[in-house]
């Protein structure tokens, strides 16, 4: 069993690749529809996609979706059906016993009909994706004619690419992804193909150390850059490529020399100065290289706040980690910050207004979920900040 993210309902594994007749029923009202697929997960996923995108072709049953909302919708097979020749058979068997001309049925037409094992031919599938908006488009790899493609989806899910980094290319927000060319059919001629890739291998540019922002070198050969850094020439293209979500790889940031400013380095650069370093507290063992605190927390299982204090300096470890930037990294920091979480710092703790001593402690954590208050109070009151925190004093033990 598998959770659909689409409409996290629960959709058995023996659904994918089985042939049937399905009904989407309204929990609310009772109201369905009749349907047939070749394959019953996939057909499932399609629905559902559709409805969230408030899109469906059956106007009737999006208007329902949007009024009832997804809770309120459930997929369930009424029947297998091996033969997928007889599908539309089986379909108009159960339509003709619910359809009620959209009283208690969702379908617009008395009558099954279905797509599959209609052939298409080339040219009417070039009018179909003209008719949507797309356009066939070239691609090309190290100048060799890769092929022609007019569905953007298609081509991304043949060469592994995002299909909204081709869409990028061809709007010529960048000139190459992954190493491929694209270029619209109409478009092409020997003159653009030769100018983009002219500005491909004829285009500078810079390397950085994206931690410490230290320049590395000008390269005009991305080949040549990735040979010397033991990296991939498609992760350099990707990073040059603006619109690409990835912005560096290891270490290095790629900056065009054409597009250099400092002010667009430190800002590339920004992220990277929230980067941590995490070690264990007990033998400084290496742990891991994070820039986001709550990936961070749902890693280690932490309070995000804890993590945040230990970066701050406001605690000496969380749990059994150290934590430090990277930025402030050093031998000497990181030994520093070993030494004083390993020490024990004894504190006795008394109520407020009696006195009474309650217990002495050499964890803050450990006291605050034993007392059951915040560890920031006692953290406070050790180092002076405060005097009292939720009715308890706290005081050191030299």
């Amino acid at each position: 069993m598998e959770v659909d993210r689409m409409s996290n309902e629960l959709i058995s594994d023996e659904l994918k690749g089985k042939s049937g007749i399905y009904k989407i029923i309204n929990l609310v009202n009772g109201k369905l529809y009749i349907g047939s697929a070749v394959d019953l997960k996939r057909r499932k996923r399609e629905h559902w996609k559709e409805f969230r995108g408030k899109r469906h072709w059956n106007i009737y049953l999006q208007r329902s979706w949007n009024k009832y909302k997804e809770e309120n919708f459930k997929f369930e097979v009424v029947e297998y059906v091996e033969d997928k020749n007889k599908l539309i058979e089986r379909e108009q068997y159960w339509i003709d016993i619910y359809f009620d001309n959209k009283k208690k049925c969702y379908n617009i037409s008395p009558t099954a009909n279905s797509c599959q094992g209609i052939i298409r031919s080339d040219e009417t599938k070039l009018k179909i994706s003209i008719a949507k908006g797309s356009k066939p488009f070239y691609v090309f790899k190290d100048k060799q004619f890769v092929g022609e493609w007019i569905s953007q989806s298609d081509c991304g899910n043949k060469l592994n690419i995002k299909s909204s980094e081709i869409s990028g290319c061809l709007r010529r927000k960048s000139n190459y992804t992954h190493e491929y060319i694209f270029i619209y059919k109409d478009e092409y001629s020997e003159e653009k193909f030769n100018e983009i890739y002219g500005r491909l291998e004829s285009r500078p540019f810079f390397v950085f150390n994206k931690y410490t922002k230290e320049f590395l070198g000008e390269y005009m050969s991305q080949v040549q850059c990735a040979n010397n850094f033991n990296i991939r020439k498609g992760d350099i293209s990707s990073c040059l490529s603006q619109h690409i979500k990835l912005k560096s790889i290891e270490n290095y940031i790629f900056i065009y020399k054409d597009e250099y400013t400092s002010g667009k380095l430190e800002k590339m650069c920004e992220l990277y100065d929230k980067s941590f370093y995490i070690y264990t507290k007990n033998d400084c063992e290496f742990i891991g290289e994070f820039n986001s605190l709550k990936k961070c927390s749902d890693y280690l299982g932490l309070d995000s706040r804890r993590i945040s204090d230990c970066l701050k300096n406001n605690l000496k470890y969380a749990s059994n980690y150290i934590f430090i930037y990277i930025k402030n990294y050093s031998k000497e920091k990181l030994n520093e910050l070993y030494k004083i979480a390993n020490l024990k710092n004894v504190f006795k703790v008394y109520k407020k207004h009696t006195n009474e001593f309650i217990g002495e402690y050499d964890s803050q954590i450990e006291c605050a979920e034993i007392l059951n208050i915040n560890y920031k109070g006692i953290s406070d009151c050790l180092n002076n900040r405060q005097k009292s925190a939720y009715g308890y004093t706290f005081e050191k033990v030299s």
